[in-house]
């Protein structure tokens, strides 16, 4: 079995979970599978930047601060039942 390392959870993944260096957990790949990784632009500075998505909280609605200027972006997901993601809109927050 492979596993992927991903942030620190607090999160049970039933007894193939192993916890490792600096708080971080290891997370079977069906588990890993639900983090979708993506580029965003920002609507404030212009730039790109990467983010992740986790899928597996179905759709959702969240505000995210750029990772280059730090401004509040609000992200608009739609996940289908599945766990893949549909579309992600991203908009200024004071539009």
């Amino acid at each position: 079995m492979t596993s992927t390392l991903c942030s620190p959870t607090h999160e049970e993944f039933g007894s193939e979970q192993a916890d490792a260096p600096d708080g971080a957990v290891f997370v079977p790949d069906a588990e890993a599978q639900m983090l979708e990784n993506i580029q965003v632009h920002c609507p404030y500075c212009g730039e790109d930047f990467d983010t992740v998505l986790d899928c597996s909280a179905g759709s959702q609605h969240y505000i995210e601060d750029c990772a280059v200027c730090c401004h509040p972006i609000e992200f608009q997901a739609e996940v289908d039942g599945d766990g893949n993601l549909i579309t992600l809109t991203t908009r200024r927050e004071d539009d």
